[in-house]
């Protein structure tokens, strides 16, 4: 993988193109936590969907995701050891403020707010 170091807004970034699937995109993320001790990571890619109101090239942004395809058993016996009421990861509020603020800047004129399960 291909690691490419450079600045946004004054705000020191690494980017990296991990291929297709969440392993790809597992392990890139640990080697950039590895490698350069980010503080935040923001996983961008495609996915197919069901929603009707989702246009292609529109962009999603969830306030928490989940496990779609473990037995949520796994989430509270194993690693992550999540407590037992719910399968989602709640995003970082600060990283949901800053994709409230791109939201007006014209690369994310298609874009919408989704909870994942509401």
């Amino acid at each position: 993988m291909t690691f490419l170091e450079g600045t946004i807004a004054g705000t020191q970034a690494v980017f990296v193109v991990s291929g297709v699937c969440k392993v790809n995109a597992a392990l890139a993320a640990q080697m950039m936590i590895d490698m350069y001790e980010v503080r935040f990571l923001i996983n961008s890619g495609t996915a197919g969907g069901m929603a009707r109101h989702v246009g292609l090239l529109d962009t999603a942004v969830s306030t928490e995701i989940c496990y779609h395809d473990v037995n949520p058993v796994n989430l509270v016996e194993l690693y992550p050891f999540m407590a037992a009421e719910t399968p989602y990861f709640k995003a970082d509020e600060k990283l949901l403020q800053a994709a409230r603020i791109a939201e007006g800047h014209p690369f994310t004129q298609n874009s919408f707010w989704t909870d994942g399960h509401r």
